[in-house]
């Protein structure tokens, strides 16, 4: 087949050369062009790329950030919480431990019957 296409250009006049030479100039004019687009449109994503990477990455470094600032925020309520249930037990063993006291007290005759509500009223009014 590749002989015949050699024989049919040799048997073709000059203008039919020419015509085709010219034909085959602008195909490759058109070939140059369209891999100039595709080689700027790969250099535009290639920005955009870049681009999204960045705002991803620095999107991520917020998040971890906002992370970071819940996560202490969360320890310091946790701590205060157990804070205050310590503050609360050792309130409690006072009064078990006045408790207790009282009713020794009251083995010997002198009992208060009103000290432990005397005792939470004033609690109250201290917080």
């Amino acid at each position: 087949m590749e002989v015949s296409k050699r024989d049919s250009l040799f048997t073709m006049n000059q203008d039919s050369i020419v015509s085709m030479v010219q034909s085959l100039q602008q195909e490759k004019i058109q070939i140059m062009q369209s891999l100039l687009r595709a080689q700027q449109d790969m250099t535009m994503m290639r920005t955009q790329y870049t681009e999204v990477m960045g705002l991803t990455r620095e999107k991520e470094a917020q998040l971890y950030h906002l992370y970071e600032i819940r996560r202490q925020t969360d320890n310091e309520e946790s701590r205060r919480y157990i804070n205050s249930l310590e503050d609360q037990l050792a309130s409690l063993r006072k009064q078990l431990q006045s408790t207790a006291s009282n009713k020794n007290m009251g083995a010997s005759g002198a009992q208060d019957l009103f000290a432990g509500y005397r005792e939470e009223m004033q609690r109250e009014r201290t917080t």
